[in-house]
């Protein structure tokens, strides 16, 4: 009987060990919000993360490890007639994926939706390493087509990192809104 009750108490302690580990990283909950009303978007982030560089076009949200990142870049489409905003989106996407609009040394592709929208929408999901980078990182991107704009959205994390930060970076990947 005496070890049964050391193997209950074994359990008990590894168990402990294992739910005080997963608070280690950022709660889901997210306080801080980030607004650019210049260009029409807002997400929420956690109250401990910073702007870790950029502006409204191009900026970057890091935890302060810099083991998860959000970015949010702006690309203003020139108006012309000659193509839809599906199919401008459309070579956009093809055009990251394919490798020559990023800066990924490695880029794999893992999943990639097309969303509904009252706009075009991509999600993809990716895993890339940056050209002199050793870590790998995997993003959640998403990537519309909106006011005229190309909106791309990437919430990241150190792939080794990722399911510690992915509930975190859901919450913040879902409370994106782009005003209309």
């Amino acid at each position: 009987m005496k070890w049964y009750s050391a193997l209950i108490l074994t359990v008990l302690i590894l168990a402990s060990g294992i739910i005080a580990g997963c608070g280690q990283a950022t709660s889901p909950s997210a306080s801080k919000i980030y607004t650019s009303k210049t260009y029409g978007y807002s997400f929420q982030y956690p109250d401990d993360w910073f702007v870790d560089g950029g502006d409204e076009l191009n900026l970057r949200i890091a935890n302060s490890k810099r083991e998860a990142y959000i970015t949010m870049v702006i690309t203003p489409v020139p108006a012309t007639g000659a193509a839809t905003p599906e199919e401008i989106l459309k070579l956009y996407v093809d055009n990251a994926k394919s490798g020559n609009a990023v800066y990924y040394e490695q880029y794999r592709l893992k999943d990639e939706k097309v969303l509904q929208r009252d706009y075009p929408a991509y999600e993809l999901i990716y895993t890339h390493r940056g050209k002199g980078k050793h870590s790998v990182w995997q993003t959640r991107n998403f990537v519309a087509h909106s006011n005229g704009k190309i909106y791309d959205f990437g919430c990241s994390a150190q792939e080794d990192k990722y399911y510690q930060y992915s509930s975190t970076l859901d919450t913040i990947y879902n409370s994106l809104t782009l005003q209309e």
